[in-house]
């Protein structure tokens, strides 16, 4: 794979890219204090998913949302609101559910994760969500959206972790400036 622009949803597994389940599926007085976690906005900062104060389900009730299910890799992004907290779901979050006020992008595995987590949290990428969101009082993303958000690919041998270790700001430098091309170009 050479430097190249696409959008997400070119790079997301065919249907992994989807809303949480809507209210009415998920109803706030079905919370407990035990059990599966579901995971909103609230619960993600500087990329990572916090279990401190999470809300969660009855297995029952989450055995009834196994498509919204999360496994590692998985890329959730607000739906409404911050539109910075997007994170990624680790070991510790397989089985969680995606909640109502995030989506969900399950990418295909020729994409590194963090590689793909360090892109979204550039500014260049917030500005980008914000400038192509929806609503005056309150940013809305949707599914179309966010498949359509420029991702700037490098060779996977690129995109590991450990090559941002060891030259990180190079990295990042090279990211940023193809997350600039790809956030100034019309769609």
């Amino acid at each position: 794979m050479s430097r190249s622009m696409v959008a997400l949803g070119a790079i997301v597994a065919p249907k992994r890219l989807q809303t949480g389940p809507f209210g009415s599926q998920l109803k706030a007085e079905e919370y407990t204090e035990y059990d599966v976690p579901v995971i909103m906005p609230k619960d993600i900062c500087d990329g990572k998913i916090l279990s401190s104060g999470i809300a969660r389900v009855p297995e029952d009730k989450a055995k009834k949302h196994a498509k919204h299910r999360i496994v590692p890799g998985d890329i959730l992004f607000p739906r409404r609101g911050n539109l910075g907290r997007i994170g990624v779901a680790t070991k510790e979050n397989e089985g969680w559910i995606c909640g109502s006020g995030c989506l969900r992008a399950r990418l295909k595995n020729i994409i590194d994760t963090n590689y793909i987590l360090q892109y979204v949290q550039l500014a260049l990428v917030k500005r980008w969500l914000e400038s192509n969101a929806l609503g005056q009082t309150m940013l809305n993303l949707n599914t179309e959206i966010i498949s359509n958000l420029p991702i700037f690919l490098v060779p996977k041998k690129e995109q590991t972790a450990s090559s941002f270790i060891g030259c990180r700001h190079t990295k990042q430098r090279r990211v940023s400036a193809g997350a600039r091309k790809a956030v100034c170009a019309k769609p």
